[in-house]
């Protein structure tokens, strides 16, 4: 039983928040430069990694709050829990957006999302459909549609009017963490950078891509 007031009967209503696109952040001047994580220290809110490039040469890494670092791997529907902080892109139609894949950056215990929730018409590409939407938000309920059973409602704490959000029954779920607990020793990391002179760079955005997958039941077991 959901006891919050986001459902009236059947209905689950969502807002439209236009967000700034990740876009607009200069991207045609970043870099992509990849390797291999071989020593993490932190303290307080830094994180420092020594990174191993192909070349096989050494340098290190400062992951600040300003750096979007995500640790990504297959996931279970467990994550789509309230409290996780969900984002993906579906299609608009009779008044519902359908998801067929979605991120969960799932919160680890203590801590807090600085993430921006909202939703908004993706930008136009060849190929894709004129309805779709970019989703994202934290999750405040969710429960199984009474006229679409193979589907589930998703409320949103940063909506309160739109369409309705539908994820399919077996939408594809990719967990998020920038928690380094989940880091395996040697793992591969692909950074985007701005370039300065002197060979020097600006750390924008660092993800590992593991391919074991996380489960929620371990995760929420650790948290409890």
């Amino acid at each position: 039983m959901i006891s919050c007031r986001i459902f009236s009967g059947r209905y689950l209503v969502l807002a439209i928040l236009l967000v700034t696109p990740v876009s607009l952040i200069a991207q045609d001047n970043l870099e992509t430069k990849t390797g291999v994580i071989k020593n993490v220290t932190q303290k307080g809110r830094l994180t420092k990694m020594t990174i191993e490039d192909d070349q096989g040469g050494e340098y290190e890494i400062s992951i600040t709050p300003k750096v979007d670092f995500q640790i990504q791997a297959p996931g279970d529907k467990g994550f789509i829990a309230k409290g996780q902080f969900i984002q993906g892109q579906g299609v608009l139609t009779n008044k519902r957006i359908y998801l067929s894949a979605v991120t969960v950056f799932f919160v680890s215990s203590g801590k807090k999302i600085s993430r921006r929730g909202g939703i908004s018409k993706a930008p136009v590409k060849s190929g894709q459909s004129q309805n779709a939407y970019l989703v994202s938000g934290t999750i405040i309920a969710n429960q199984a549609d009474e006229d679409f059973p193979d589907y589930e409602l998703v409320a949103l704490r940063e909506a309160s009017r739109g369409p309705f959000l539908m994820l399919e029954k077996k939408v594809k779920v990719t967990v998020a963490t920038s928690d380094i607990s989940f880091l395996p020793e040697n793992a591969k990391i692909r950074m985007q950078v701005l370039p300065l002179r002197g060979g020097r760079f600006t750390l924008k955005k660092a993800t590992v891509k593991l391919s074991k997958p996380i489960k929620s039941e371990d995760v929420f077991r650790k948290k409890s």
